[in-house]
């Protein structure tokens, strides 16, 4: 065998082993994040009613069709990311192979953020992934072993990234992952909407700084702002044929808005603070190299995350708090990776990077274990709570039936296999009563607070929970879940029956 043969199949040896360890370093931190995170949690922790709904779609049901579109602070990308594990596995490894999945997904995509430095396998990429795994498990929340929180931190970084290559290559690749990108960050939800539009606003703008790009900015906006508008236009047409209503999800904005009025105030000043950062590719027109026109999308970035902050402080939420410092990590990742090529700079950095994300998932760490361990003292698990009321119900009436409302609704019933408790996302109650006649009916509502008050119960009945409406009285509480008992005029056949 001669002497280049033999080098040729070391080299292609060597490429190969390169881009096996490429796989298998993101599987193996997928797997261990997975493994860990499960083992402290168990299999609850894929919460949102993502289990529920998969449920229900599977079953054919109407309900499940209603609440995959029917909220946009209940992004319908999460659910259908888990549903093909739903289909083919069983309960707990369906969630483990989901999750596994999702976070090999967002180690993948800090591999392509980072893929300008080197090909295959590089050891330079090993710093970032650890510093995400380490974060997880740091952190010790069980949002993090849930797909909401890798998914959609990984669509960020992807989008950052793309814009980041597009403000310095204007290339039409780094348009169509940008617009891509954006799109999948919409169908994750009213908190993403205000940064996909940022990244959707930004293609456009970043070409206003240079003479080529100006003269074909219709091409540039078609290209980036199709796959958002296809996506949305598709959400839009599913609330239509489903529920009657193409903007039945988006109902819930406003109402969430009034009350808020500081916040919102806040919220929409945001842009402002985004603008300026274009100026740096105007002062750059006619530089061949464009470098540093990064440091505006690392401006644009950094904003939609403080937009994300705003947004969450002004909704008296505290839930998003592992996935806004998933965000900021992939916006400086983002930033970082179209820097200057100098060995020595971005190894300082990413040294620097790694020491800070340890130290921030170290200062989480200890509230979100505090945290953890309070709210499970005295938790009743949602089979005790099922069985608790069916009991109740049986021994007011034979003929009881129990309506659970929302997404709360699907997470309470994804273990529950008797026919007493049905689960209800939009509540008619005219229509029940013509639909179970002779029942005694009976509606179970959690209480209205965080994410859960956005759901049409609230909206269509803003005083319901406290007051209840017509013909609907309030019989008891179970914990943090209320009971209504609906009173009607017996039927006919009642009547009968009573006097045989």
């Amino acid at each position: 065998m001669s002497a280049d043969v033999k080098t040729s199949e070391e080299s292609r040896g060597v490429r190969l082993a390169r881009w096996a360890f490429a796989v298998l370093v993101p599987m193996a931190l997928a797997a261990a994040v997975t493994a860990v995170t499960l083992r402290w949690f168990g299999d609850r922790v894929l919460g949102g009613g993502v289990p529920g709904v998969c449920r229900e779609l599977l079953a054919g049901s109407t309900q499940g069709r209603q609440a995959l579109y029917g909220s946009c602070w209940r992004g319908p990308l999460f659910p259908l990311f888990h549903l093909p594990f739903a289909w083919l596995l069983p309960s707990g490894w369906a969630i483990i192979g989901s999750t596994f999945t999702a976070w090999l997904f967002l180690f993948l995509s800090v591999r392509q953020c980072l893929k300008r430095y080197a090909r295959g396998w590089h050891p330079l990429f090993l710093a970032p992934q650890i510093a995400l795994a380490v974060i997880a498990l740091a952190m010790r929340s069980p949002a993090l072993a849930a797909v909401q929180v890798p998914l959609t931190a990984g669509f960020y970084l992807l989008a950052a990234a793309g814009l980041a290559e597009w403000a310095e290559t204007r290339e039409v690749r780094s348009v169509v992952a940008t617009g891509v990108a954006a799109a999948f960050l919409l169908l994750c939800g009213a908190v993403c909407f205000i940064p996909a539009a940022l990244f959707l606003l930004s293609i456009p703008l970043l070409a206003c700084g240079d003479s080529a790009s100006r003269r074909r900015i219709q091409a540039w906006v078609l290209l980036g702002w199709l796959p958002a508008l296809y996506a949305f236009g598709v959400w839009m047409l599913m609330n239509r044929l489903v529920l009657g209503d193409a903007l039945f999800f988006l109902r819930s904005i406003p109402g969430m808005a009034a009350g808020q009025r500081t916040g919102l105030w806040l919220l929409l000043s945001v842009p402002f603070l985004w603008l300026p950062a274009y100026l740096t590719t105007w002062i750059q027109e006619g530089n061949p190299s464009r470098r540093g026109s990064w440091m505006a999308v690392l401006l644009v970035a950094g904003v939609a995350v403080a937009a994300l902050a705003i947004l969450f402080a002004a909704l008296g939420w505290r839930w998003p708090r592992e996935s806004l410092f998933f965000c900021a990590y992939a916006v400086l990742l983002a930033a970082i990776s179209r820097g200057p090529k100098k060995a020595f700079n971005y190894s300082v950095i990413y040294g620097m990077m790694l020491l800070a994300v340890i130290a921030g998932a170290g200062f989480f760490a200890s509230k979100a274990a505090a945290a953890l361990d309070d709210s499970r003292k005295g938790e009743t698990s949602p089979e005790e709570l099922c069985a608790a009321i069916e009991r109740y119900v049986t021994e007011k009436s034979p003929y009881a039936r129990v309506f659970v409302m929302g997404y709360d609704g699907l997470e309470l019933l994804r273990s529950y296999s008797g026919e007493r408790l049905t689960p209800n996302m939009d509540l008619h109650l005219f229509s029940l009563r013509q639909a179970y006649k002779g029942q005694h009916l009976f509606v179970l509502m959690p209480k209205p607070a965080g994410v859960t008050r956005t759901e049409s119960l609230f909206w269509r009945y803003p005083d319901i929970y406290a007051k209840g409406i017509d013909r609907l009285l309030v019989d008891r509480d179970f914990g943090d879940w209320r009971l209504y008992e609906c009173v009607v005029a017996p039927t006919r056949e009642q009547l009968d029956a009573w006097r045989k």
